[in-house]
């Protein structure tokens, strides 16, 4: 019966996820969210094309880092390359196998991190597909935001950096490095949050550890830290400035205001486990700082924007809910082994839940360029689904009635997004129906 109950969950959640990456691939269609409007998937499908045409005008089959564009570099994702080279189709088909491929990298590395921390192979593969539920994979999707698609930066970097504290071996080390530089290159965001994690959690680490750091250990990251801090400067001065990536600074300077950073910071924490609507937001907010004429300008100024994406804004999707959360909770009030690892990643996920709020979130204002602060919560997702693997893991080993388990395995996705599959702005648009040139 047990075997039974395993497999039908599996079985379950595999159909769900291939159901949800065969919306992807739709021939000749592309899929966004009218919500959101087309700008950053015509973004993404004007550069694929630019970057064929570049390959068809110059008789090439591929080209790594980047490409001419009318005499300016630009730098092309290399799994868009790479999906480009294997299948040569136009660029519909690319942009839609590249989300694709980027989407199984993704799920690959999800469950590399979990089998690590959790030493069960079958609770790792559930807990990666329900993962795949998060709501921030759909904004990505819709979006067309290809390069924050890739997930797979962040969970690579949680994966490399703790086994650095668990094992300390060399590859760890280079393998953190190089995930940190492919990060730099073509996914900025994550780059500057994975340095913002790894200086969060180094701090959580010393504290509940300062009396077990040996010297040598000590050289040893300063070694490393100062190969990074080299190629990090190699890649910056050789890769980087050649390209147009920092021209949209120059051409948009409002986006570095203070203004434009607490736009995008988090100011109402409870949406990460409860929802609620944006007119209470919006009135609430209104009744609690309408005396103070600077701020309630501001209300009065984008209440229609906060009426339709809330206070958070658009980019906020992260959602936790409220069941996972109390999974947790009692996991650890059960649990009576002294587990120094799990408490630091549940002090590390709180921290960087914490500073993507404001007035926390000002902290981050040292590079203002990274204005869109709740992209952060990503690592704070990860961490948070570690810890559920392991209170699963936990209440499977010592509860004789599996099947309330299984049935609680089944809930979780849905408690978290149960709007899934029922977007009310998904849409899909044809290819003939697209005008790149506009």
């Amino acid at each position: 019966m047990q075997k039974v109950s395993r497999s039908l969950i599996l079985l379950t959640f595999c159909l769900i996820y291939f159901f949800n990456i065969s919306e992807i691939i739709h021939l000749n269609q592309i899929i966004y969210s009218e919500r959101y409007g087309l700008s950053d998937v015509f973004g993404t499908l004007k550069s694929i094309q630019n970057y064929i045409e570049y390959l068809n005008d110059n008789e090439k089959k591929i080209t790594l880092f980047y490409y001419s564009n009318h005499g300016n570099l630009e730098l092309i994702n290399p799994i868009i390359a790479l999906t480009n080279f294997l299948i040569s189709g136009n660029y519909i088909r690319v942009y839609q196998f590249s989300f694709l491929n980027i989407n199984l990298i993704n799920f690959v590395s999800l469950y590399i991190l979990f089998n690590y921390f959790i030493c069960n192979k079958y609770i790792s593969i559930i807990i990666t597909l329900i993962f795949t539920f998060n709501p921030e994979f759909d904004l990505r999707l819709y979006k067309g935001h290809l390069n924050l698609y890739m997930y797979f930066s962040p969970v690579l970097t949680i994966l490399f950096f703790e086994k650095i504290i668990e094992k300390k071996r060399n590859i760890d080390f280079i393998l953190l490095i190089f995930t940190l530089i492919f990060s730099m290159i073509y996914s900025q965001y994550y780059f500057y949050f994975s340095l913002v994690y790894i200086f969060i959690r180094t701090l959580v680490y010393i504290k509940f550890n300062y009396n077990n750091i040996r010297i040598e250990d000590i050289y040893r990251y300063f070694i490393y830290f100062i190969f990074f801090v080299l190629l990090f400067f190699i890649v910056y001065q050789y890769l980087l400035i050649p390209t147009n990536i920092f021209e949209q600074i120059k051409y948009d300077q409002n986006r570095l205001s203070i203004f434009s950073f607490l736009k995008y910071s988090v100011k109402n924490p409870i949406e990460y486990f409860f929802p609620i609507s944006n007119i209470f937001e919006y009135n609430f907010y209104q009744l609690l700082f309408g005396e103070i004429n600077e701020i309630n300008k501001i209300l009065i100024e984008y209440k229609d924007r906060i009426l339709k994406n809330g206070l958070n804004t658009g980019e906020f999707r992260h959602f936790i809910g409220l069941v996972i959360p109390t999974i947790i909770y009692i996991y650890f009030k059960l649990n009576r082994e002294e587990i120094s690892q799990n408490k630091e990643i549940l002090i590390t996920s709180i921290l960087l839940f914490v500073l993507t709020i404001i007035p926390f979130s000002l902290i981050l204002f040292i590079v203002p360029y990274f204005r869109v602060v709740s992209r952060l919560l990503i690592f704070t997702d990860i961490l948070v689904f570690i810890l559920l693997g392991k209170s699963i893991l936990f209440f499977l080993n010592f509860y004789k009635n599996k099947i309330l388990i299984y049935l609680l395995i089944i809930i979780i996705p849905f408690s978290f997004n149960s709007r899934f599959y029922k977007e009310k702005n998904k849409t899909l648009m044809y290819n003939e129906d697209l005008n790149l040139n506009e």
